[in-house]
Order: C-alpha cells, then structure tokens, then sequence
C-alpha cells in the first residue's frame, strides 16, 4: 500500500516545476584532454531564479580518460529577477 501512494504522489502534486539542466561532454583532440560542464537552473512563480554551473577536467596521469580524476576548473553561481512591466 505504501509503494503504491508513493508511486502516485506525483499525479498528485499540483505545483509546476520548470528545472533546466545542460550536461556537455568535450574533447579535445590537440590536447587530448576531457572537459565537462553542468549547468542547472529554476525560476520560480514570484519571478526569482538562480543557476549553477560547474566546469570540470579529467586529470591525473591518464587525461585521455573520461571522468579520471576529475578537476575543477571555475564554478559560476547567479541569482535573478525577472519582473513584469506595466
């Protein structure tokens, strides 16, 4: 019975939620080195929004590697508001 309220919570709920997420992957041949990227952000109804992006490398010994030993290489974080003119 528990599983089963908890599988239609969400049909439930009667809140939007608008969440954007961008996930990237590069390669870079000349340097054979692998970057990564993730970027996600939400507005909410009273116009106020925010977002993180998170900027990473493979490092290591093996940069040539996918996901070996990751390194940060800068984090933004930003805070909006969106208003309505009249």
């Amino acid at each position: 019975m528990r599983k089963s309220l908890f599988l239609l919570l969400p049909l439930v709920v009667t809140n939007a939620h608008a969440v954007y997420v961008d996930v990237r992957h590069e390669y870079l041949d000349d340097s054979k080195a692998n970057y990564d990227r993730a970027y996600i952000s939400h507005r909410f109804a009273n116009g106020v929004g925010f977002a993180i992006e998170a900027i990473s490398k493979s490092g290591g010994d093996d940069t040539n590697k996918a996901f070996n030993d990751l390194e940060t290489q800068g984090n933004e974080y930003t805070i909006s508001y969106q208003f309505k003119t009249r």
